[in-house]
């Protein structure tokens, strides 16, 4: 949540959404962020399964300011 922005950030895997909280009918910012190699090769060595494991993205307010 970014409120000084407006935005909603929402994670899924290999993309970030970023909702307008004042206009839920706006269309979304689509940022396509998919997981690194280096990254899914620690999930498969830690046993996680990477369907589920590699779909959590932490969102820096920092790297998403720049998208809008």
């Amino acid at each position: 949540m970014d409120e000084d922005h407006d935005r909603m950030y929402v994670g899924s895997k290999d993309y970030i959404l970023s909702l307008d909280l004042h206009d839920i009918n706006k269309e979304p910012l689509i940022i396509h962020w998919p997981v690194s190699e280096q990254r899914r090769d620690e999930c498969v060595l830690s046993g996680k399964d990477t369907n589920v494991s590699i779909s959590y993205r932490p969102c820096c307010v920092g790297i998403c300011e720049s998208v809008y």
